[in-house]
Order: C-alpha cells, then structure tokens, then sequence
C-alpha cells in the first residue's frame, strides 16, 4: 500500500477507515467570467494548492484536485474538522476587481471505510462525501451523522443537527450536520448545546493495564493487532484491525472485520461467536480475538456497561 495511507486504519492491504472532506471553490464560474480562462486558472491553482498545505498541517494527505475542488483524507474524524476551519479562515479575503468580494469554499466530510488504488480511493464513503458538498453553500462545513459520532465531545458543541434525508442514488436516509467553524456564532451554539450529552450509558473496556471508558464523548474503540488500535493485541490470530466497537443510541455494537472471528462471552453464561458480523453487547463479560479464550486470560478484553438511571 502506498505510503499515504499508513496513519489510516487499515482493514485489509486495501481497505481502511478514514474521513474524506471535499472543499471547493464557490462562484468559481465568475471567477472565470471576471479574470478570464488563464489568471483564473492560476488562482484556483493557488487556491487549491494551500488548501492541501492546510490539510497535511492536520495530518491529512491531499488525493487529487479536480477543477476548482481537492479531495483530502484525515485518519480522523477530528482532524478533517480541524482543517476545515483553517481552510475557511485562511481563505476568506476579498478580491476587488469587479467587486467580487471574499473568495470562500464550502466543505463536506464522510467517515467510513475506502478502497485505495494506488495513490487514488474509491468506494460509497468517496460517493456519499461527494454528494454532502453537493448540498454544503458558500463558507458551510457539512457532515454526516457517522462523522459527528466519531468527534470528541468538545468539537460536537459544535455541531447542530440540520436535517435526515436520502442522498441522490442512496435507499436509507443519513444524518447531516453543520459545523458551525465561526467564532462569532459558536457562542450561542455552545449555550444551547452544554446540555445535550447527559451520558446515561458507558462502557469500561479492560484489557492489560489498559482502560477506555466508551460513550458519547468516546463512540469507537478498535482492537487489533496493529499498534494504532484502542487495545493493539500482538498474537498471530488476530487480525491487524480485527474488530471495532460503537456507540450509538445509547448501545455498544461489536462488529468483527477479521478472518478469524471474535468471541464474546458475558457473564450470564450466554456464548457468542461472529465473524464479519455484529452484535450488540449487554452487561458485562469478555472479548476474545482471533481465538476462544478463557476470562481473565491475557487474551480477554473484558467490558462492563453501566447505566447512570439504574
């Protein structure tokens, strides 16, 4: 695999996850009209050009440029929020011939897994990214719901709910949420949303000396064999990244990407099995990867779930 994408959480030699932004120019056709084809050309080429130098200061990888947009990929959910502000803030100046005004950009991040093609990506998460800036309007960061879940808590005050919809080629509606990346209006947004994340449900995550406390602050934990996991678990049958948790609606979803499938045993005696499958986790109990193991054995990552109202 291409150097590029060794920060992302790989699933397969192709595979990983990551969070694709789109940025593109706004009113880029008048630029055209005002300057003409060549000096309009250098400055989106300009513009372009910084805004993959504002990506790589937050860890990103600029893909490719396509006309007045760029394609990027963060190896978080975090991080493509974090370049997306620098990128309105650093381009928001004006341009006075013909009275123009600012040059800005609109904004559309996705989280979810890609497939890599040499230096290129593909997959639904690239169609789903792309249809998001579609809707985004001049100086908006749109995201979708598996983005927002997967922002740290403080960068969710930032975040307001716009609407569900179904996307053009899409069957299953998504969430879509905008970033509000603006100074001057995070305040009030900060007020009305102190309130939002009452964390009712958590989950205790044990393995080693190692402990996570998953909730709406921290909605995904991965286990794998690769050190860039949550829980990185060096045995020969586990999987590089061989299963991942979630929280969602206030449940924690096991899933298992791994050749060699995940066991969960709780502790009411009840025994489960999966491989490229999910469940969801109750009580308490433990996890084993890649092979059966005995609770408490160095193998068993053991979680408890705790409700706040009980």
């Amino acid at each position: 695999m291409n150097l590029l994408f060794d920060r992302m959480y790989n699933i397969t030699e192709k595979s990983f996850f990551c969070a694709i932004l789109f940025a593109d120019i706004s009113r880029s056709t008048q630029l055209y009209e005002i300057f003409g084809d060549e000096e309009a050309s250098d400055l989106i080429g300009s513009t372009l050009s910084r805004l993959s130098s504002i990506a790589e200061e937050n860890r990103g990888t600029c893909i490719k440029k396509i006309g007045d947009e760029i394609m990027c990929i963060f190896p978080s959910a975090d991080d493509a929020l974090d370049a997306s502000k620098q990128m309105h803030k650093n381009l928001n100046f004006s341009i006075s011939k013909n009275n123009f005004g600012p040059l800005n950009i609109h904004i559309g991040i996705h989280f979810g897994i890609v497939i890599s093609d040499g230096n290129d990506i593909f997959g639904d998460t690239v169609n789903i990214a792309a249809r998001i800036i579609s809707l985004s309007k001049e100086r908006q960061t749109l995201i979708t719901g598996q983005t927002q879940e997967r922002l740290n808590f403080e960068k969710r005050c930032y975040v307001r709910y716009i609407d569900n919809i179904i996307l053009k080629g899409k069957t299953d509606k998504i969430n879509i949420y905008e970033y509000i990346w603006d100074d001057e209006d995070t305040t009030l947004l900060l007020d009305t949303s102190k309130n939002i994340y009452q964390f009712k449900v958590s989950m205790e995550l044990i393995w080693d000396n190692k402990i996570i406390i998953m909730d709406a602050a921290r909605p995904f934990v991965t286990i794998g064999r690769q050190s860039n996991n949550d829980f990185a678990l060096c045995y020969k049958n586990v999987s590089r990244i061989h299963a991942r948790i979630e929280y969602k609606k206030e449940k924690f979803i096991l899933t298992d990407i791994s050749s060699n499938g995940t066991h969960i045993q709780f502790d009411n005696g009840e025994k489960i099995h999966i491989k490229l499958d999910e469940v969801t986790l109750f009580g308490s109990g433990f996890i084993s990867v890649g092979r059966k193991a005995a609770s408490y054995s160095p193998g068993a990552v053991r979680f408890y779930i705790k409700d706040s109202n009980s």
